[in-house]
């Protein structure tokens, strides 16, 4: 679990960087307009930000639990590859839903969906790890697939005008991409599904 050890200590140091200097998170986050203007790395480092200390606590305490789990069964490299480009794909679903809802201003951050990356290739190569959700044991295949459907319904809901205040697209595209991706290793006999609890 070192990389994940990492990715979190980078995400505490980046909160403390948010609180201490002005401008940080501004400078930072994803802001669609600014990435039209050439400021591509925002689509990266906006997964380093959080809204705050809930939003941080929540995603951290999500990262650690899944993340050490999947570190260990697909290995450090493969593992950073699906935080990445999890969160990279979620940062440009984003983008894409903010130009059909004319909100190209309005600044995102989190590393939601790189951790929904994260859960969607663990289910996919150990779909009955159980999760426990408000203390009711589900296999996480479910709950991941109960998480796309919830994204789902939240994204759709935003084109009628629901204000959530959450980037359900980015989370949808993340859960997505991890999974297209774990199916990728299981195809390809890289990685040997497991299905004991």
């Amino acid at each position: 679990m070192k990389y994940t050890l990492i990715l979190l200590a980078l995400i505490f140091i980046s909160f403390i960087f948010q609180i201490l200097i002005e401008g940080y998170t501004r400078f930072l986050a994803l802001i669609p307009s600014k990435v039209f203007e050439g400021e591509i790395y925002r689509i990266v480092t906006s997964i380093f930000l959080h809204g705050d200390e809930i939003h941080l606590f929540f995603n951290s305490f999500a990262l650690f639990i899944f993340g050490s789990v999947l570190e260990k069964v697909i290995g450090g490299k493969r593992y950073l590859l699906v935080f990445f480009l999890s969160g990279i794909i979620g940062s440009i679903a984003y983008i894409l839903t903010s130009i059909l809802l004319n909100e190209i201003n309005i600044p995102a951050v989190g590393a939601s969906g790189a951790i929904y990356g994260i859960i969607g290739t663990l289910a996919i190569l150990r779909p009955t790890t159980i999760v426990l959700v408000y203390f009711v044991p589900i296999p996480i295949l479910f709950f991941a697939f109960f998480w796309i459907i919830v994204e789902s319904l939240a994204t759709l809901f935003q084109f009628f005008g629901v204000k959530t205040g959450i980037a359900s697209q980015a989370h949808l595209a993340g859960i997505i991409f991890g999974i297209l991706y774990g199916y990728n290793l299981k195809e390809k006999g890289k990685i040997r599904i497991r299905y004991e609890i």
